[in-house]
């Protein structure tokens, strides 16, 4: 906290240390601010970044409305998710079979694994891209040709010139066969099947609702993928700034001295160059590309901003980003996001475990997803259990960590465990089963009945006392717990009268609920 401190005390000084700094920084251009590429001027200039629409988000906006029409969860009929992917479509990127069933791949089984994995949508999206575009330099067009080669000739009956893009959106609408009747029938836009097609085959040239190809053509046609120029990055820019911090041009006395104090806390090319290089390795969101097409523009980018941007909601130019990208509305969930570095923390603890990435399983409300899953044998770890137990990394490390703890303070084993086994449930306590998911379906949460204590099993009912010297350290442990974990729920919970073990969780609201400790709101 000290040096950050320091740190942003003494950026706002960089101006006065190095004059013409921020008018360069500005001139270079550092992200989506910048309108024009390097020398241009007048009307030659071209707009980027956000002045240009990213052809994926357009293309969402007219199947699905966007995230806010629905998004990933939209469907009509067959046609489902953010671009409303039909069972052709997946099938020929590899993720559904010939009868129209899911394949598997990348942990998706059911038409609610798809809705629920954006990250997929977004990956299957850039895969059909590629196919339409190969379909399109092998689809033979009428005339002669391939459907390819008619791009950059204007629409039949005098509309605006064929893109890459526009035939690529019409495509996605109606196919390749549709393409051809249409310009085989001269530009006819028909939900019917009509003549025009080589050999004469009779395709539809507007899809059921009567959106005609040359609807898509012109409308998304104009929207490209962004130009992206990623070879500048921001440390090339901020790192001479910093740099060329000299303190003695600061006024004597305490600016002259903030200078000389905080100066040895700023960051060095090193660390900037670090910290950049694990941001343009670690997993971003769905909205990688618009993000990149946003700062990695003219002027300088930087991986960073990259990796926040993607999470974020769907990028409209012109308007506020104001949710994750999940899927899901705002507040509906509490639980932690996968931290990409999580794997790496858990082994740095010393233990023992399996990586299983996305791990599935079913129970009572059908299919759960644990997400960034491992696998941990009990006798691996500081407190011993039996057999192998799965969850998520982010729920396995505060795991580790308390349980080193309470090793010293002498729990010695556990009994009673479940995770992810039997947990694909609804949650329950003495009132009940609810109709809200168990954070145990998702890998989120432990139960634990026992704690091995000197001999003794000692059941978490203990809290209730009167206390053996066991039971007095089953308390204390579970006292510590409240610093690991979100939310722990013992007997002593209001709604746990006849339950014998205490849950840990984290995720939740923050709540603490055991013998000394009082419940809080997080």
């Amino acid at each position: 906290m000290r040096n950050a401190l320091k740190t942003v005390l003494l950026t706002g000084f960089v101006a006065l240390a190095v004059p013409g700094a921020l008018i360069a920084a500005e001139a270079t251009g550092t992200g989506s601010g910048s309108t024009a590429s390097p020398g241009a001027s007048g009307s030659d200039a071209k707009p980027k970044g956000d002045s240009e629409c990213d052809y994926n988000s357009a293309l969402a906006q007219k199947e699905s409305g966007g995230v806010a029409g629905g998004g990933y969860s939209a469907r009509n009929g067959q046609f489902k998710g953010k671009y409303q992917m039909g069972n052709d479509a997946l099938e020929q990127v590899g993720y559904k079979d010939s009868n129209g069933r899911w394949k598997g791949i990348d942990g998706i089984h059911t038409d609610k694994d798809w809705n629920n994995r954006p990250d997929v949508q977004e990956k299957v999206q850039g895969l059909w891209n590629a196919e339409l575009d190969r379909q399109a330099r092998s689809i033979n067009a009428p005339g002669g040709g391939k459907l390819a080669d008619l791009v950059g000739k204007p629409l039949p009956g005098g509309g605006p010139v064929l893109t890459k893009e526009g035939l690529r959106a019409g495509m996605h609408l109606i196919g390749g066969g549709g393409v051809q009747a249409f310009y085989g029938s001269g530009g006819v836009c028909s939900k019917t099947p009509i003549a025009g097609a080589p050999g004469g085959k009779r395709h539809r040239t507007a899809d059921g609702n009567g959106t005609c190809f040359k609807d898509y053509a012109a409308s998304i046609g104009s929207c490209k993928a962004i130009e992206k120029d990623m070879s500048k990055k921001t440390c090339d820019v901020t790192m001479p700034m910093i740099e060329a911090i000299d303190c003695s041009k600061f006024p004597a006395g305490e600016l002259q001295n903030l200078c000389n104090y905080a100066r040895p806390a700023l960051m060095t090319r090193a660390e900037c160059n670090a910290a950049e290089s694990w941001a343009e390795r670690a997993p971003k969101g769905p909205q990688k590309e618009s993000c990149e097409g946003q700062t990695f523009g003219p002027g300088t980018g930087s991986w960073s901003y990259v990796l926040a941007c993607s999470y974020m909601d769907e990028y409209v130019a012109g308007s506020k980003a104001s949710a994750d990208n999940d899927g899901v509305a705002n507040g509906t969930s509490t639980g932690p996001s996968t931290d990409p570095e999580c794997i790496q923390k858990l082994r740095e603890t010393g233990l023992q475990f399996k990586e299983l990435g996305q791990w599935t399983h079913s129970g009572k409300i059908g299919t759960c997803t644990v997400e960034n899953a491992v696998s941990i044998t009990g006798g691996t770890t500081s407190v011993k259990w039996k057999g192998t137990l799965v969850m998520r990394c982010e729920l396995a490390r505060p795991l580790e960590e308390w349980t080193k703890k309470i090793r010293a303070m002498g729990v010695e084993s556990f009994g009673e465990l479940s995770t992810t086994n039997g947990g694909c449930r609804n949650q329950r306590d003495d009132n009940g089963t609810h109709n809200r998911p168990s954070e145990h379906g998702v890998g989120r949460a432990i139960d634990i009945g026992l704690f091995g204590i000197m001999g003794e099993q000692v059941n978490m009912t203990a809290i209730r006392g009167p206390r053996t010297a066991a039971q007095a350290i089953a308390v204390q442990a579970m006292d510590a717990s409240c610093a690991f974990f979100k939310r722990v729920l013992s007997p002593s919970y209001p709604e746990y009268k006849t339950m014998t073990h205490t849950h840990y969780e984290v995720a939740g609201r923050g709540n603490c609920w055991v013998s000394t400790k009082r419940p809080t709101s997080g």
